[in-house]
């Protein structure tokens, strides 16, 4: 059945905290923060709407910021209105066809975001994870957490660098996570009024587990599924797990490995489609049930990399009912999505007509090409990604 939703605009007003605007010499302005003033959201939870009502909250190039309007909603099983005004939109819905929940929106928890935090008075940095997570915010309910480095880490290091310890006997903990990961997760869930939902992903295992033993090299690791060192890391990745739980943060979801298929030039793994089902089959699903990370407890997704190579992952890991039923989900980065033409979209399809039971979410998304205030490209595609993805 299709039911036609009239939306009616009634007028906006600004942000409780308006913006301070900042112009920037050929591009659009900014709104400053700094630790005395940030701009903020009025919390949806404080707004009280009658049935039929909801808020938008708007910012444009133009020169919104955080625009509140308030939207009407009249739902009707007819033909729709039939006099549409330049403020009247019809949106029509299937609601026989439903399609995967929306689990949330987020960032990561990066090393270096942490270091830069820590880099400004204490007021700025709590403002900015403040403008993130909580009620004046855009409250993400998302965080991804490298297991150890990534390439924009200021040094390459994983947790065990102690050539061939292979029992993990000195496994431990940096001071990256110390001081610039686990304060901001804390302080991020202390200021959430949600649960902020963990992902963990491992760039690259301790060097000495690989073919080529060097954390900036693409290799794989030594041996084969069902030897010794695939079952090493699966000791490693759940030692993680319960170090960060000694430390008061748990996990919602854990990612078998950050790009296995790409060689970029930085920390990373090889794992090809059939040896990653073979060591979730083998070695990760039954150390992580084992060690009281079940399916109940922790999500277990695939892949992590580019949607180009997404198919080849799902086709050979998710026909295999040993290795599924340790598997909730599939992650998948942005790379190559603004490619016009049939995929993502097809691709997505796919994966929703032949394995509805798995969801997909979006668990990297970087522009690449550093700071650029008021450059309005950023946030355009970002905008198109997640509304075709």
């Amino acid at each position: 059945m299709n039911t036609f939703i009239s939306i009616l605009f009634t007028t906006g007003v600004l942000a409780e905290k308006p913006c301070i605007r900042k112009d920037i010499p050929g591009s659009d302005y900014v709104c400053v923060c700094n630790h005395t003033y940030c701009d903020e959201l009025p919390s949806i939870g404080r707004q009280s709407t009658a049935p039929g009502v909801a808020l938008v909250y708007e910012s444009t190039k133009s020169g919104h910021r955080f625009k509140q309007t308030l939207l009407s909603l009249v739902n009707s099983t007819h033909t729709g209105p039939k006099n549409v005004t330049k403020k009247h939109q019809t949106i029509t819905i299937d609601t026989d066809l439903e399609y995967q929940r929306i689990y949330g929106f987020g960032g990561a928890f990066t090393d270096t975001t942490g270091w830069l935090l820590n880099s400004v008075p204490y007021q700025l940095s709590l403002s900015i994870i403040d403008s993130y997570f909580s009620t004046t915010g855009i409250e993400y309910s998302f965080g991804r957490v490298p297991i150890s480095g990534t390439d924009y880490s200021v040094r390459p290091y994983t947790y065990n660098d102690d050539h061939n310890d292979k029992d993990l006997k000195h496994f431990s903990l940096q001071h990256e996570d110390y001081l610039w990961k686990i304060p901001y997760i804390k302080l991020a869930q202390k200021l959430s009024p949600h649960r902020v939902k963990l992902i963990a992903t491992s760039w690259s295992p301790p060097a000495w587990m690989k073919t080529i033993e060097k954390i900036k090299v693409f290799a794989p690791l030594k041996g084969e599924p069902g030897g010794e060192y695939y079952q090493i890391l699966a000791n490693y990745l759940v030692k993680f797990l319960k170090a960060y739980k000694a430390n008061g943060v748990d996990f919602w979801g854990l990612t078998a490995q950050n790009e296995p298929v790409q060689d970029h030039g930085i920390n990373g793994l090889n794992m090809t489609a059939a040896q990653e089902r073979d060591f979730i089959k083998l070695h990760l699903g039954p150390t992580l049930k084992k060690a009281g990370f079940g399916t109940d407890e922790l999500k277990l997704l695939i892949f992590d990399d580019t949607s180009p190579h997404l198919r080849e992952y799902v086709d050979t890991i998710l026909i295999d009912p040993d290795t599924t039923q340790y598997v909730s989900g599939i992650a998948m980065h942005w790379y190559y999505n603004e490619i016009k033409g049939p995929f993502p979209d097809l691709l997505l399809d796919y994966i929703f007509q032949n394995y509805p039971e798995f969801f997909v979410i979006n668990t990297e998304a970087c522009s690449l090409t550093g700071a650029m205030n008021g450059n309005w490209d950023y946030a355009e595609n970002y905008a198109f990604d997640i509304i075709r993805v």
